[in-house]
């Protein structure tokens, strides 16, 4: 049983920091009423404690998921691979909008 770990520039590294204070649009997405929309940016502003353990958790994430090993002896290593590119991808999308307040 041959294992190995597979690591490209973006495996086991850190997720990218996005500009601080910017909140992405997504967050407001579909909201009409300049008021309402204020009042919930004014919200989300206010949660930076939560955003920052939530940013935290999300790098923690994605770092053990880079460094995962393979089994290339096993016939489903290829599922496996893709598997895991696609929750690494989930986690840098989430990560992504996350304000970085």
């Amino acid at each position: 049983m041959k294992l190995r770990n597979l690591h490209s520039l973006e495996d086991g590294a850190d997720l990218p920091e996005e500009e601080s204070g910017k909140l992405s649009t997504a967050w407001t997405a579909g909201m009409l009423d300049p008021e309402e929309k204020a009042k919930f940016v004014e919200y989300l502003v206010h949660q930076s404690q939560l955003f920052e353990v939530l940013r935290k958790l999300v790098s923690q994430r994605y770092k053990q998921a880079g460094e995962r090993q393979f089994d290339f002896s096993n016939p489903n290593v290829k599922d496996s691979m893709l598997y895991y590119e696609g929750y690494k991808q989930a986690l840098r999308d989430i990560h992504k909008i996350l304000p970085n307040t």
